[in-house]
């Protein structure tokens, strides 16, 4: 309470400082351990409101991000409408160039660009990412997100290979504690290519057991 109550902002421009400040009425500090549950306080009545006056309308909630999956396109404008009410009521900011929709089939895809959202059209697009991962409308997979981690994933694996740790048993806890997670995170959602899948896990084995890696079993891992 302390922290928010006297919170004073300052703002710097090149070398120069404000000394004064001013005082700051609203936002999170960053790193402030306790913003998980304050975004949880923020959004959740506005979750349960949407769910329960709508009932082809299902919200989503990932710390401040907010997603409506919606299987009626009437309800859906509705929602959007509640949901800069509820924005305008709790004086939150609502990010407008983040908002966007997509559906899956091109009669849904028209209806949806005729929607408005604070009296402008909604940006829709075929493919997008969020939270991580990237989501498609249409039957064409994306994986453009996946493929860029894919290969942050293999550039680590590297870094570890190169270490000079003591043994090779802690190369396995590196590969099993860093480079696998990195790898198949939104791996359920988006799939994982072949080929950067062989790319991966030749990385990691290479990374575990050295360069003569290709006698080992993947199974030993």
């Amino acid at each position: 309470k302390n922290a928010y109550c006297g919170l004073r902002r300052h703002a710097r421009v090149g070398m120069y400082m404000d000394r004064e400040g001013f005082a700051a009425t609203n936002g999170i500090i960053q790193g402030d351990a306790m913003s998980l549950i304050w975004a949880a306080c923020a959004l959740t009545p506005w979750a349960l409101r949407i769910e329960r006056r709508w009932s082809k309308i299902t919200p989503k909630i990932y710390v401040d991000d907010r997603y409506l999956i919606a299987r009626d396109a009437a309800q859906l404008q509705a929602a959007m409408y509640e949901t800069t009410r509820h924005d305008d009521m709790t004086n939150m900011t609502l990010n407008e160039a983040k908002c966007m929709g997509t559906a899956t089939s091109t009669k849904a895809r028209k209806r949806l660009a005729r929607m408005s959202f604070r009296c402008e059209g909604l940006a829709t697009k075929q493919n997008f990412k969020a939270l991580g991962h990237d989501v498609s409308g249409t039957r064409k997979v994306c994986l453009s997100v996946h493929k860029q981690r894919m290969a942050k994933c293999i550039t680590t694996a590297r870094r570890i290979k190169g270490l000079r740790m003591p043994s090779r048993r802690q190369k396995k806890l590196g590969t099993a504690g860093i480079v696998a997670p990195q790898a198949m995170f939104g791996s359920w959602l988006s799939g994982v290519g072949k080929r950067e899948s062989k790319k991966a896990g030749a990385a990691m084995i290479k990374t575990a057991w050295g360069d003569g890696s290709r006698f080992r079993a993947r199974e030993l891992m």
